[in-house]
């Protein structure tokens, strides 16, 4: 089954299958399939047309999952970095955003630096 881009595999129960989705982990996969009823054993691929529909209807209102995620955090980091922020400007320079030292130990940074 495709969400998205994203095949999701068929064969694993469906709290463990909507994990796969970056943006949705074990607790929220639980609670949206808790919310539309399903068994703790149903897998994917014995899931109806109605069932499917349902799924894909509540992620995709509700939750913001995969590119929609990425989007989202690509324009925060923007708009800081926009309207010249302490933040924003750390980003913009590669540097450790959180208040860790630079010193030492920035190398992780320092790496993803453009």
């Amino acid at each position: 089954m495709y969400i998205g881009k994203k095949r999701l595999n068929s064969s694993i129960s469906i709290r463990r299958a909507l994990t796969q989705l970056s943006g949705i982990g074990l607790f929220l996969a639980n609670q949206i399939s808790d919310y539309l009823g399903y068994r703790n054993n149903l897998r994917l691929k014995d899931l109806h047309n109605s069932q499917r529909e349902s799924l894909l209807r509540i992620l995709n209102t509700y939750y913001k999952f995969e590119i929609q995620l990425r989007i989202f955090h690509k324009q925060a980091i923007r708009r800081l970095i926009q309207i010249k922020s302490y933040r924003g400007t750390r980003h913009r320079d590669g540097l450790p955003v959180r208040g860790q030292r630079t010193r030492t130990n920035a190398n992780t940074c320092k790496k993803f630096k453009n």
